[in-house]
């Protein structure tokens, strides 16, 4: 769209969102082993909270900026695809979520970024980016989120939340605190 990658160049995911349920057993989809790793994170045994699960397969990509250099580019984002399959938990009610995922997948060529980027360069008359035979090397990925928030406020019109948040694996480590506002009809 602005003629240039700037090192997010491509990202998709889909995702399949279940119903909400009013106990622990009663959300379905997930193997034994996913609910399992969920109950590590979240409350299973309070009567007001709702649970609710979700599904997603999805790709990114990351090249550097110049696209056109062919040789490795230390100073930037590597040339890099993934391709994972993620699992989400949630427990909530008016007042707090509690959120745990894990992520499984793969880096590299495997992750078909360099003939996705290209096919679609190809597709729209762009420029072929020269860089991906200096990918990153396949790698599986692994990781695990959980995410925290109580809401401080609330009204018909808006809310304000703080939580905390991390994420621990080989994809992404982190830690965050947030505050996060939100307006609108029937918040």
């Amino acid at each position: 769209v602005f003629n240039s990658d700037n090192q997010f160049s491509n990202g998709w995911s889909v995702q399949k969102h279940g119903p909400q349920a009013s106990e622990w057993d009663a959300v379905g989809g997930t193997p034994a082993f996913g609910k399992s790793m969920a109950r590590w994170f979240l409350p299973d045994r309070r009567d007001d909270l709702t649970f609710r699960e979700g599904w997603s397969i999805g790709q990114a990509i990351q090249t550097p900026d110049d696209t056109q250099r062919t040789d490795l580019i230390v100073d930037d984002v590597p040339y890099a695809a993934a391709v994972a399959v993620q699992n989400t938990w949630i427990a909530y009610d008016d007042r707090n979520l509690h959120g745990f995922g894990w992520l499984f997948g793969v880096v590299g060529p495997a992750a078909l970024g360099e003939e996705v980027q290209k096919g679609f360069h190809s597709l729209i008359g762009s420029v072929e980016p020269m860089g991906w035979d200096n990918q990153i090397e396949n790698e599986p990925l692994l990781n695990l989120y959980y995410e925290r928030k109580w809401k401080l406020l609330r009204s018909s019109f808006g809310d304000l939340s703080v939580g905390a948040a991390g994420a621990l694996g080989n994809l992404v480590t982190d830690a965050e605190v947030k505050v996060e506002g939100r307006l609108g009809w029937n918040v």
